[in-house]
């Protein structure tokens, strides 16, 4: 039997909480056909999502790392409900 030691906290470039990435410019303005609007919400609620996910695995293993507090977890579009 080989025992393996496991750390508990991941590297610290797996815990580096992402930034923001900047939004339009004020006053933007641009004529796009439905379904390219379609897919960029489709991109931004993705990489939302995927931001939120990765603050809270940081958070989970180094608390306090991400500004400490985290917006509430909002439910999956699959999830089964709660019963």
């Amino acid at each position: 039997m080989v025992a393996v030691k496991v750390e508990s906290v991941p590297p610290a470039e797996l815990t580096r909480c992402p930034e923001a990435p900047r939004g339009f410019p004020d006053g933007a303005e641009a004529l796009m056909p439905p379904e390219v609007r379609a897919a960029a919400i489709r991109l931004a609620t993705a990489y939302g999502a995927l931001s939120k996910q990765l603050v809270r695995l940081i958070e989970w293993n180094v608390p306090g790392s991400c500004g400490g507090e985290l917006d509430p977890v909002e439910p999956v579009a699959n999830a089964k409900p709660a019963r």
